[in-house]
């Protein structure tokens, strides 16, 4: 299940709210993420990588910009490349350092979870990072979502309720807070709660169709609603996007216990 994790932690867009004492320049950089973003769609690719490295001059120093083209050079496959921009950056006067320190965190995450290290002591250290990004930066959405989901992951499950939730109340369009509150609320057996949320997470970002614990949460509450049709309809979608989960024990197990509710009289 961890890789399933690591590709929705990878999927979380580094979306900014801007507080009023940044630059214009920052603000201008902002205008051209978002036209970045309209011209080349979720997909980060080698083409958005170079449209970003083109703003360099213009838009450096903001921190923001740093944090963005280490998201973009992870999504191109170039972690290494990421953690050296982090770790340079944060040498220099830069503003918005938090960002970086989360990003860099991020990474530390990635590769424990990826290597598959079970101490838990060392996600209690970067849990423990973004706790303390979040208390000097209480407004920062991204620290929210993302400790959320490492504590969802480290089955801390109140925690990362308390953080998603408070995600949702800052941003009440975070797929990423909605899509953590759906699995919580389905672990909980809480279904009337947990399908609150998926329908609005899909629509702010249809890539969690192919999101395994997302698109696996959201069947087991339609089956345990009887919205079997529902059910049915979101693990094939998923078989469609993901052909690999059909060697999963779990996508096994639900799909089982679908075929004997639709049998039943």
């Amino acid at each position: 299940m961890k890789k399933y994790l690591m590709l929705f932690l990878l999927a979380l867009q580094c979306e900014m709210t801007f507080s009023k004492d940044l630059s214009t320049l920052a603000s201008s950089c902002q205008d051209n993420w978002v036209n970045v973003e309209k011209t080349l769609g979720s997909q980060i690719n080698q083409k958005h990588l170079a449209e970003w490295l083109s703003l360099k001059d213009k838009c450096s120093g903001t921190g923001v910009y740093e944090y963005r083209l280490a998201y973009i050079y992870r999504n191109t496959g170039d972690s290494a490349e990421a953690k050296n921009l982090l770790h340079d950056s944060l040498e220099k006067n830069i503003d918005n350092k938090y960002m970086l320190k989360a990003s860099l965190l991020e990474l530390q995450y990635s590769e424990l979870a990826l290597s598959g290290n079970k101490e838990l002591e060392k996600y209690e250290e970067i849990v423990q990072g973004y706790k303390h990004i979040i208390n000097s930066n209480p407004k920062w959405v991204p620290a929210y979502e993302l400790v959320s989901g490492i504590e969802l992951f480290i089955n801390k499950e109140d925690d990362a309720y308390s953080h998603a939730t408070k995600a949702l109340e800052l941003k009440p369009e975070s797929w990423a807070a909605m899509r953590n509150l759906l699995v919580i609320h389905a672990q909980r057996k809480e279904y009337e709660l947990a399908r609150q949320y998926i329908v609005p997470a899909v629509k702010l970002n249809e890539w969690l169709l192919g999101e395994t614990e997302f698109s696996m949460a959201a069947a087991v509450t339609y089956i345990n609603l009887d919205e079997l049709k529902t059910a049915e309809a979101v693990l094939t979608n998923l078989l469609q996007r993901r052909p690999d989960i059909k060697a999963d024990p779990t996508f096994i197990n639900i799909v089982k216990h679908l075929k004997t509710k639709l049998q039943q009289p």
